[in-house]
């Protein structure tokens, strides 16, 4: 025991008295104290310290000063920093020497991309074949690059690239999919998203991404397919469900649309007068009234509401909402006020018809006014011909 506590005083004693050793040793060496506040992530720090150093000077007063390191320091934090044009300078400086190391080409090429100069940033990817064939991050830039230079070939050869080089990245082969969608080639999109979906493990959106383009290929039912997928997989996922409800929706199918649209809109507040139209145009009007009843969306559920009403014919009740439409701002929308003329006139209320039909300012929707005026003056002796 006491040999044991002989050995920890020592360690304490080493560890204490060579700290402040270290510390003075970082403290004489600007250049990996710099490192060191670049390894901590604190750049401004490390920039203040390499920025009071001249390397014109340094290597005068010392013939072993790495300017090659001074350099390198200097121009990633720089592009940490957000000064690219600077950290260009930096790393070219280092460029201008023998036996450029294959990291400061991709250096480089970071801060062209980001310095808006794509066509150098390809460059200097490709001038380090070793360094692309260890980060995808730099084929995604060169494709990105390809991309903003309006280059669809180049930047598919570059997405190709990646996928030889990197055969277990997804992001590739999802990319490719995006990419033809992007293009208009729906039909090969759908093949390359096949291949996807059977390889790796996709997310709700790369299956209603596929499942878009098929549907804009033309091939509804195996677009269909794949977003019924997407719900299988994604149960409660809202944009699978939506997606699919729109799918059911755009091919008539608003009943089974509705199915899917309501128990997300319970999730989701802002689905709720979706749901009610889907309703709404399967003719289920109780239920669409029912939801309609519990969006928190006040304007949109007014407008809804009056549609409702006009849409069973319940004219009575449309023409009823005249004070709630008036509270509130979606009195102010002439195809409102159209909508709640209409219904008083079909509920008979010639008057507050014609008071309403005044207001309307819209030279298009006042054409329809003028129809409704000319009606109601042909039944003003006998009312119930228009009713």
């Amino acid at each position: 025991m006491k040999n044991i506590f002989t050995v920890l005083i020592l360690f304490v004693s080493v560890w204490f008295f060579s700290k402040p050793v270290y510390a003075q040793k970082i403290k004489d060496d600007p250049l990996s104290l710099a490192a060191l506040m670049i390894k901590d992530q604190h750049f401004l720090r490390a920039l203040s310290i390499l920025e009071k150093i001249d390397p014109t000077e340094e290597t005068k007063k010392d013939a072993d000063f790495n300017a090659q390191r001074f350099y390198t320091l200097k121009g990633i934090t720089y592009l940490n920093t957000e000064q690219y044009s600077q950290a260009i300078e930096s790393f070219l400086e280092i460029t201008k020497k023998p036996n450029v190391k294959p990291v400061i080409h991709t250096y480089l090429a970071q801060a062209y991309y980001k310095n808006g100069d794509y066509s150098q940033a390809i460059a200097e990817i490709d001038k380090a074949p070793s360094e692309k064939q260890k980060k995808s991050s730099l084929i995604l830039i060169k494709f990105d690059s390809f991309n903003k230079l309006k280059r669809p070939f180049k930047a598919w050869d570059a997405l190709k690239e990646g996928e030889r080089l990197f055969p277990d990245d997804e992001r590739f082969p999802k990319q490719q999919v995006f990419s033809l969608i992007e293009h208009g080639f729906y039909k090969q999109a759908a093949e390359v998203g096949i291949a996807f979906t059977q390889k790796f493990n996709p997310e709700p959106s790369d299956y209603i991404a596929i499942g878009t383009a098929l549907s804009q290929a033309g091939d509804f039912e195996l677009a269909g397919k794949f977003l019924e997928q997407a719900k299988l997989f994604f149960p409660d996922d809202v944009k699978a469900n939506k997606a699919l409800a729109n799918f059911y929706a755009q091919k008539g199918y608003f009943y089974n649309a509705a199915r899917i649209m309501e128990p997300i809109a319970g999730y989701d507040n802002n689905l709720m007068t979706e749901a009610a139209e889907l309703n709404k145009k399967a003719h289920n009007f109780v239920r669409a009234r029912f939801l309609n009843s519990r969006s928190n969306d006040q304007a949109e559920k007014l407008k809804q509401r009056l549609s409702l009403y006009l849409e069973s014919e319940d004219y009575e009740l449309a023409a009823s909402m005249e004070r709630d439409l008036k509270r509130s701002k979606v009195f102010k929308d002439d195809n409102v006020k159209y909508a709640l003329a209409y219904a008083m006139f079909k509920s008979g209320d010639f008057e507050g018809s014609e008071l309403v039909l005044s207001q309307i300012r819209d030279g298009r929707i006042f054409k329809n006014a003028n129809i409704i005026r000319k009606t109601m003056n042909g039944c003003k002796e006998n009312k119930w011909r228009c009713m």
